[in-house]
């Protein structure tokens, strides 16, 4: 399941939603798009640009499974937009099985999971160097309208250990923020005085990224690798697919398939400042230049001269 939103170019007021590809917010029409394990279209609906992809998805299945009359989407794969809990509790609640994964605010780093299994290869390189590993684990995420009934999700959680993230501090409960100069001795943090020496401070901790896939599916046991796997297949694979099937619609044009190299406004200006103070400096050579000459020959004369 994903959302796509298509700048519609009109002289008409249409709802504006925000193009991701883009980053900017336009006129736009969106589209519901259901695929198979392979990424192909199998279900398409628009709906108005300011539509969110969570809105509709309901609908949207009710609408396709009535069409198909195959029975119930029981395991699908949503982006990250996607990652709402109350959402991910609907889903869940009508028997659907969500894998999607989670938002960076939705977690600090591997004490907000429980339950972290060991870690295994993922990937490896061409030189046989793990570059993924993956562990099984548990999250518990909470409802705003049922809070004594929190979801638990069950993660495949990615450690990308070619990528690494400042460790974030746990500042939860502490009434006062800490104070910069929190990595100096009490007789070091005299800053006033003139003769006072700033040092430089201690390299901030890093760690690993991660990168948590979640599920909804109610098993005693995950199996990370091949959840893990199942997500990342979408990418390649819907992304591509997507752009396949909007060409031979005549889409492509404000989609962006066709690629149309757009100016940069202040990288022009800075451009043509540089370009033109380039110029001014070339001038200003060839003057010097032309002074130096006529300084040189004025020396010579001078010399034979007195000589």
């Amino acid at each position: 399941m994903d959302g796509h939103r298509k700048p519609v170019y009109s002289k008409v007021l249409i709802p504006r939603g925000l193009i991701g590809r883009l980053g900017v917010v336009l006129g736009c029409r969106a589209l519901l798009l259901l695929h198979d394990e392979y990424g192909h279209p199998l279900f398409v609906t628009t709906h108005r640009g300011d539509q969110h992809l969570t809105a509709g998805v309901s609908a949207f299945l009710a609408r396709y499974e009535q069409h198909t009359g195959n029975g119930q989407v029981a395991r699908m794969s949503v982006d990250r937009e996607d990652m709402a809990t109350e959402f991910l509790a609907s889903l869940h609640a009508q028997g659907r099985c969500v894998i999607t994964i989670l938002q960076t605010n939705q977690y600090r780093g591997l004490s907000t999971f429980s339950e972290v299994g060991t870690f295994v290869p993922l990937s490896i390189d061409a030189h046989g160097q793990v570059i993924r590993e993956v562990a099984p684990a548990r999250i518990t995420l909470p409802l705003e309208d049922h809070p004594d009934a929190p979801l638990c999700l069950q993660v495949a959680l990615i450690r990308d250990l070619r990528r690494t993230v400042p460790v974030r501090p746990d500042t939860e409960g502490a009434e006062v923020p800490p104070r910069w100069d929190n990595d100096l001795l009490p007789d070091e943090r005299i800053w006033w005085r003139e003769d006072w020496q700033a040092t430089a401070a201690p390299a901030q901790a890093t760690t690993a990224k991660l990168i948590p896939i979640v599920t909804t599916e109610e098993t005693p046991t995950v199996d990370a690798v091949e959840l893990a796997r199942t997500y990342i297949h979408r990418w390649p694979a819907q992304e591509n697919i997507i752009k396949d099937y909007l060409r031979p619609l005549g889409l492509d044009t404000n989609h962006g398939f066709a690629k149309v190299a757009v100016e940069n406004s202040e990288v022009a200006k800075r451009r043509t400042h540089l370009e033109q103070r380039l110029a001014r400096l070339k001038q200003w050579a060839q003057s010097a230049g032309k002074r130096e000459t006529q300084a040189s020959r004025r020396r010579e004369r001078l010399r034979t001269v007195y000589n």
